[in-house]
Parts: C-alpha cells; structure tokens; sequence
C-alpha cells in the first residue's frame, strides 16, 4: 500500500510519526525482541518466560519463528534441555523443539532459529505464546538469551 492509499483510506499519517494502527492489517508479521535472563533460563522449566504478551479479547496469536541467541557468559548451562515456544500455562506447543545441543548447551555465543511447528496445532484465544524447557531445569549457567520473536494476531471471530 503507498502512503497516498493509506492517507486516503485512513486519513493522513501523524506528522511523520507512522503508520496509524488502525490502518494495520492484523495478519501482518509483527516482531518482537525479547531478553530473558540467566536466572529466568535456569527457571525455565518451572517458570516459562513470556515472549509475547496476550493479544486480547477475541484475538489469537499465531508464532512464525524465533532467532534465539545465546550470548555466552563464562559458565555453560549444565543439565540441559531441549526448549520451545508454547501458549502459556502449559500449553499448546507451538514451535519444533530445539535440541541442547544446538542451542543452550553450546561452550560460546551461538544463534539458532526455531521454526512454527511443522504439525497442526490447536490455537488459543487471548493467550500469551513463552519460551519454555522440556524436561526439567537447567543447573549452573550464566549466559542471557535474546529471542527475536515473529507472529501474527488474527481476530478470533468467536
């Protein structure tokens, strides 16, 4: 869409301030970036990190991928565990799962891409989608992670 079709179908952009939201199509990708701590890692298991807040009333939240990036502290994480991304509350899993090995049991900075999940899955209204650890908490570690996160909000229509 040009600037001239949005100004005439949403009225004109706020003094070089952007696209107004309403003028956004709700399927449109959207990102977010997010940085989870070394004690929230540690914690995952029990405690999953959100990366995408609830949409609201009505809408669902759909996850595309996520780069993950691990920013080595000194310490590796010991005990690790394969992680992905879920509703929160323990969930629907939206995304394929990431090995430790690829990802939180690496001895340096690393980024891994985590891709939706290559099978169906049940969406859920107003639900918050957070990054979470299989099997179990990982012990020792002081690396911080940073998520850039992609998704789209739809309109639930129920």
């Amino acid at each position: 869409m040009t600037t001239a079709h949005l100004a005439k179908t949403y009225g004109t952009r706020n003094k070089g301030t952007g696209i107004p939201s309403r003028a956004l199509n709700p399927g449109l990708i959207q990102y977010t970036e997010v940085e989870i701590s070394s004690a929230e890692v540690l914690a995952a298991f029990a405690t999953p990190v959100e990366v995408i807040p609830a949409p609201g009333d009505g809408r669902v939240l759909e996850f595309i991928s996520a780069v993950m990036i691990l920013d080595h502290g000194g310490t590796d994480y010991a005990n690790a565990r394969t992680c992905h991304f879920e509703y929160y509350g323990g969930g629907t899993t939206v995304s394929d799962t990431v090995a430790a090995a690829t990802f939180i049991n690496q001895a340096d900075d690393c980024i891994v891409v985590c891709q939706a999940l290559s099978a169906e899955a049940e969406l859920s209204a107003n639900t918050a989608i957070c990054w979470a650890l299989d099997t179990g908490e990982v012990i020792t570690g002081n690396s911080p992670l940073r998520m850039k996160v992609s998704f789209r909000v739809y309109e639930a229509e129920l």
